[in-house]
């Protein structure tokens, strides 16, 4: 099983998303792998390749995890590229939260790290991805795409409050990734 954690959005937000993908799919052409906006997440730890019989460990971890942080509010706002605009391979919707994410992430990925994942190398960056660049991009198709984000750099696409975290089986299928909840756990550190 191919399993990654997430925080989930709302269909609010999963809506702004989708319409702003869709203005900007009026100027990629076909060089931009689109993220279908329903499937659009905050990914917390992306785990790869995991055995069947390490699911229950991996769920009872990240629901002992999830206990040791609150419930918070993060916003979804602006837009950019990653690494840059001199060679753009993803086009994202940035995340704005409290100290909170980062104290979750850090968290999950301490706690599946004693169990044999791996963290990742680079440093935690919340943003949620909304499609991936090809190789083949013309300048020109760059620089369209470009302006209608700068358009969008402020952009406040909505507000999610974190309750839960997924853990997500991640199936690829020949019309893109489908993504399959394989456990929800409640954030539930008391407040105060």
């Amino acid at each position: 099983m191919r399993l990654f954690i997430a925080l989930t959005l709302t269909p609010e937000v999963h809506a702004e998303l989708d319409a702003f993908e869709r203005t900007l799919r009026t100027v990629s052409g076909d060089s931009v792998r689109w993220v279908n906006a329903a499937n659009i997440h905050l990914t917390l730890k992306f785990l790869g390749e995991v055995a069947p019989a390490r699911l229950d460990l991996l769920i009872k971890t990240v629901a002992q995890a999830g206990l040791d942080c609150e419930p918070f509010d993060f916003s979804v706002r602006g837009t950019g590229v990653f690494p840059g605009w001199n060679h753009p391979r993803i086009i994202w919707a940035g995340v704005e939260g409290p100290a909170g994410l980062g104290a979750l992430q850090a968290t999950v990925d301490a706690a599946t790290r004693e169990i044999g994942f791996p963290s990742e190398e680079r440093p935690f960056s919340p943003h949620l991805t909304l499609g991936r660049v090809n190789e083949w991009i013309s300048p020109v198709q760059a620089d369209a795409i470009r302006q209608k984000m700068d358009g969008a750099k402020d952009r406040l696409f909505g507000g999610v409050t974190a309750r839960q975290v997924t853990i997500f089986e991640s199936t690829l299928k020949p019309g893109g990734a489908v993504y399959t909840p394989a456990a929800v756990c409640d954030l539930s550190k008391p407040n105060g």
